[in-house]
């Protein structure tokens, strides 16, 4: 059995595409067509690991130029399920940008850029937008009763994505409501678990998680919050409390969301990061990646209408810069920021003011 070589790029794989052999770098968003000598050179480099790439070989210097060997050996990477779920993960870690946005003008000029773009082709139409089949047998279902004092129908209804937020600072009690029945082990649960079920396994939140093993995580963004400091924390879950990971002052949230600047605004915020070992240890199959997905997704849904149901307004996005956090939650391929959910007073604004201004100002031009 062969050993890669340790000065050989880890994150790479390779694949026939329109009739050319491709080495893709998938860490670095990067495809090389490559001749069958660069690929005899990489599987000799690769059976005889005490080789060093040698700079004096051309096509070693254009290997070495390409990110794909390195004079210094890389790092080897723990990763607990097969090569395809580590393609995904660290193929989907990070966004490219041509234009890295710096400030809210920045941003709202590529966010319209990419809706241009995407509009340049029609909207995939759903199933239900396609009309009903003749033969299919339709059943009507009421629509529920739904009064402004009930307060899940209420939330339900409210419940909305929202990009502008007002500097007023939001309550303690409200962050402890929200952390506390979105995230907190609680124990009157605890007591309902089955014998069966092992101890360590006990704890129960208020959302489901595959296997019982609470891989999400809680990492909390305070920037304008009454009582409490702003920094960044993490939730202890089983404490109720928050404990103190960083300081605001070397960090933007802007730049961590991958310039989605008008999140500045967010009072408080919570980065939902999925802690990989816990899967790793009761789910050997990379299938389980789906689980961590769905535990944040399921979370996320608890916050939003717990704020909302407080009168908040929420925000959330996917778009994470996972490198901005990782001094943070520490190694992102093993503690890994699936969402951020944002929350607090807001003008209402679905789109902020900038992004307006600037599509309005692009209407004005060309009406001339």
């Amino acid at each position: 059995m062969s050993v890669v070589a340790s000065y050989i790029n880890q994150n790479i794989f390779f694949l026939i595409k329109n009739h050319h052999l491709v080495l893709w770098d998938y860490d670095a968003h990067k495809q090389y067509i490559i001749s069958s000598n660069h690929l005899a050179r990489l599987l000799y480099l690769s059976q005889n690991s005490e080789k060093k790439p040698d700079k004096n070989n051309k096509i070693d210097q254009e290997l070495l130029d390409s990110g794909v060997l390195s004079e210094k050996a890389f790092v080897d990477i723990k990763w607990g399920w097969d090569d395809l779920s580590k393609i995904f993960h660290i193929g989907t870690s990070k966004i490219d940008y041509e234009i890295i946005p710096k400030n809210a003008s920045e941003w709202a000029r590529v966010y319209q850029n990419a809706c241009e773009d995407s509009y340049a082709a029609p909207i995939p139409r759903l199933r239900h937008e396609l009309g009903c089949l003749r033969d299919t047998h339709i059943i009507h279902l009421a629509h529920p009763c739904s009064k402004k004092e009930a307060g899940l129908h209420h939330a339900l209804l409210k419940r909305r994505s929202v990009r502008e937020f007002l500097p007023i600072a939001i309550t303690k009690p409200q962050l402890e409501s929200i952390l506390y029945y979105s995230l907190a082990y609680l124990p009157f649960r605890s007591s309902e678990v089955s014998d069966l079920c092992p101890v360590e396994l006990r704890d129960r939140r208020s959302s489901p998680s595959g296997g019982g093993l609470n891989a999400i995580q809680g990492y909390v963004y305070i920037r304008n919050v009454e009582q409490i400091p702003a920094g960044l924390y993490y939730y202890n879950p089983s404490a109720h409390q928050l404990e103190l990971v960083g300081q605001n002052s070397d960090f933007c949230l802007g730049t961590a969301l991958s310039g989605q600047f008008f999140a500045e605004d967010i009072p408080f915020g919570i980065f939902l990061a999925c802690q990989f070992d816990r899967l790793w240890w009761k789910y050997p199959h990379s299938r389980a990646y789906r689980v961590a997905l769905l535990d944040a997704g399921h979370i996320s849904q608890s916050i939003q209408l717990i704020a909302t149901s407080l009168g908040l307004s929420t925000w959330v996005s996917a778009a994470i810069n996972e490198a901005c956090l990782e001094s943070v939650i520490g190694e992102i391929n093993q503690i890994a920021p699936l969402l951020f959910v944002g929350a607090g007073f807001s003008t209402g604004r679905d789109m902020p003011e900038v992004l307006e201004n600037l599509h309005a100002s692009e209407i004005t031009i060309n009406d001339y």
